[in-house]
């Protein structure tokens, strides 16, 4: 905490500086002064803890974690991965806030990925809270924007449940074969493979790899893209 007072006594001096927003991307750049952006960091793990505690009595469950993970993007410390750490904090802020529900919920729904595909909305909505401006106090954000995409979020993370729940017992259907092609997706989620790749992997045959895809597309735990010799798959997400 010493050294925390000491770096505070810098923050006067100079503030950190936000550039324009690029096509809704945030760009935060760090202050000038090495120990003034340390300070932030430094003033940030205070405020987790406090949060933490804040998190587990508040009869807000929802606004607590939104204004924690904010802040964070606020700070926008690293040069790349904030988003996705910003997220996973956000998860982690839900899952320790003492609400027994998040806890059930939580760990079953996929709040990242549709966070991912509402990429551009949200965005905009984190250049709404702020205007472009990083705050020394968290108070001047207007947050209420980013609470309710939030909402937004987990309520169709939540509608996902049925569609997990069925590709659950298909799962338990497939064969051992089926199984080890549907692993070489989850190790590549975001390629789209070929059957030569798959056999190279697995050692399987062709004709046997050809039936397991088939099997793979029809029951939606892949999709097939092109024809002929172009033909890719790719998990469906």
């Amino acid at each position: 905490m010493k050294i925390i007072d000491n770096i505070s006594l810098e923050m006067n001096l100079e503030r950190a500086r936000v550039s324009a927003l690029d096509n809704f991307k945030p760009t935060y750049n760090r202050a000038k002064s090495r120990n003034i952006f340390y300070c932030y960091i430094a003033q940030y793990c205070v405020f987790f803890l406090k949060r933490n505690s804040i998190c587990r009595i508040s009869n807000y469950p929802l606004p607590a974690p939104v204004l924690f993970v904010f802040r964070f993007l606020a700070i926008h410390p690293f040069t790349d991965g904030n988003g996705r750490l910003g997220r996973a904090l956000f998860i982690l802020a839900l899952l320790q806030n003492g609400y027994e529900h998040w806890k059930s919920l939580v760990p079953f729904i996929a709040i990242d990925r549709h966070i991912e595909q509402n990429r551009p909305l949200y965005y905009s909505v984190l250049h709404k809270c702020s205007e472009g401006k990083f705050h020394q106090n968290p108070e001047k954000y207007e947050i209420e924007p980013l609470i309710w995409f939030f909402v937004k979020i987990i309520g169709s993370a939540l509608d996902d449940i049925p569609v997990y729940r069925k590709r659950f017992v298909n799962s338990q259907k497939l064969s051992e074969t089926a199984l080890n092609v549907l692993n070489c997706f989850k190790e590549k989620p975001e390629n789209r493979l070929n059957v030569g790749y798959i056999i190279k992997t697995t050692g399987i045959p062709s004709r046997t790899i050809q039936y397991a895809l088939k099997t793979l597309v029809e029951k939606e735990f892949l999709q097939r893209l092109g024809q002929g010799r172009g033909t890719r798959y790719q998990l469906v997400f």
